[in-house]
């Protein structure tokens, strides 16, 4: 899977470091600023990392409640 092929120390979640590094692997075009903007809106526990619920989720939220069976109403959401 994409998430785990970032995850470099295998922990589960991908932290600011190793986000960075798969937006560079993708030619992500945003200023570092940005990314870490981005990161941390996609940490939506606030927990310093983001896990792969919290990924796809952000990502991909039609696909969400399919792979993880989980609605919306969980995981700390902004009301999507």
């Amino acid at each position: 899977p994409m998430f785990c092929s970032f995850d470099q120390n295998g922990d589960g979640v991908l932290d600011l470091p190793e986000f960075i590094a798969m937006m560079h692997k993708m030619q992500v075009a945003l200023s570092k600023e940005r990314m870490v903007e981005l990161f941390f809106s996609l940490d939506s526990d606030c927990s310093g990392g983001i896990d792969d619920a919290e990924f796809v989720r952000r990502l991909f939220p039609s696909a969400y409640a399919q792979i993880y069976g989980i609605g919306h109403e969980t995981r700390g959401t902004t009301g999507e």
